[in-house]
């Protein structure tokens, strides 16, 4: 969006590659997610919806001659990888220097911007430098996700037939199961080729974290645990669980055959404000806030806010009227995502309890969107 505006946009990526791994569980493109593929993704392949690899110009199996990173009128890209933001400075002629160490070539580094846009995730490191001495708190939530993934030729021809490249849920004791079709290997959407993906949230109390979340090495992640890494003992024993509550057996077949699960501890944060250094930076995406995972919002609220933010870039509206928009969603959408997952996770009484606050705030909404006429 800024590149097509005529703004040049240097990238600065903390990890030293610039590919990035897949996690296998797949991404639900809301409306948002839809309206800003539809209008800046330029090579419109398809991953089951018409969207897919954004205008980039890096090449895929999926996207082999992918269009001209560069057009007329448009400004340029800089991604520049393994560099880890450190600390922002504002200047007197209202600029903000972003230091960094590079993790690459070693040294530590330095640039100016107009305008800042942190979108480094659920552990954001901006985000900390705003709100020192751990304002912002990432609660665990209860309950754990499990994810894996098999693939559709690997699996019974009864089993590949009831999820059909659609989807399922089950409820059973301490939580549920998800099972959805996601594309496999570099974006391919081949028959038997694509990728069963089972997401089973199961609750555990916190202190059993130490154990879920070590590592085969003994080394204790903080919210996820990267595939490959389970200590196999653990997963074997989840495994057992699974077949003790006589899971059906398409269920029951998807957790046997995945050989390499990873998990997360569910957890949600939000920040009380966007917009920082006199508007010349902004949180965006899971910095700003980061929902429970059952609605699948989050990246329609990274689409959100960049489709708000170009509005603010060609005048359309303040910068003031972006953060109380985008504070709004990210309030309404987190209390959903907590009430979603209280009602799957400990039933009836404490969804009602989960649902209140969140009914409110969607009321809250509609009025302030119908006294200022949207």
């Amino acid at each position: 969006m800024l590149k097509k505006l005529g703004h040049n946009v240097r990238i600065l990526e903390q990890s030293v590659s610039s590919v990035r791994e897949s996690q296998a569980a797949g991404i639900t493109a809301g409306p948002d997610a839809q309206k800003f593929l539809s209008e800046y993704d330029h090579c419109q392949a398809t991953h089951f919806l018409p969207s897919a690899g954004v205008k980039d110009a890096f090449k895929s199996e999926h996207v082999p001659e992918p269009p001209s990173a560069v057009s007329e009128g448009e400004g340029k890209v800089t991604f520049d990888q393994g560099k880890r933001v450190t600390d922002l400075k504002q200047q007197s002629d209202e600029s903000v220097i972003v230091e960094f160490d590079d993790l690459i070539g070693g040294g530590h580094g330095e640039h100016r911007a107009d305008l800042i846009i942190a979108a480094d995730g659920a552990n954001s490191t901006v985000r900390r430098l705003v709100f020192p001495n751990s304002q912002i708190k990432r609660p665990y939530s209860g309950y754990v996700a499990w994810r894996g993934t098999v693939l559709e030729r690997e699996i019974s021809e009864e089993t590949n037939r009831l999820f059909g490249r659609g989807n399922g849920t089950i409820i059973i004791p301490g939580g549920y199961m998800m099972v959805y079709t996601i594309p496999g290997a570099n974006g391919s959407i081949e028959a038997g080729e694509c990728l069963l993906n089972l997401v089973w949230y199961q609750n555990h109390a916190e202190e059993s974290l130490q154990e879920i979340l070590a590592d085969s090495q003994g080394k204790r992640h903080h919210h996820t645990l990267p595939a490959g890494k389970t200590q196999p003992e653990i997963w074997a024993r989840q495994q057992a669980r699974a077949v003790n509550q006589k899971l059906p057996l398409p269920f029951l077949e998807l957790v046997q055959k995945i050989k390499q699960p990873f998990i997360t501890a569910v957890s949600d944060t939000s920040a009380s404000q966007a917009s920082f250094l006199g508007g010349k930076l902004l949180l965006v995406g899971d910095a700003l806030t980061l929902f429970r995972p059952h609605v699948g919002l989050g990246t329609n609220q990274g689409a959100l806010h960049a489709l708000l933010l170009k509005r603010v870039l060609v005048g359309e509206i303040g910068l003031a009227e972006w953060e109380t928009s985008v504070l709004e969603y990210a309030n309404v959408s987190l209390l959903r995502s907590i009430a979603f997952g209280a009602f799957f996770q400990y039933g009836w009484v404490r969804y009602f309890l989960s649902e209140l606050p969140y009914r409110y705030a969607l009321v809250g909404q509609w009025v302030r969107s119908w006294w200022n006429g949207c």
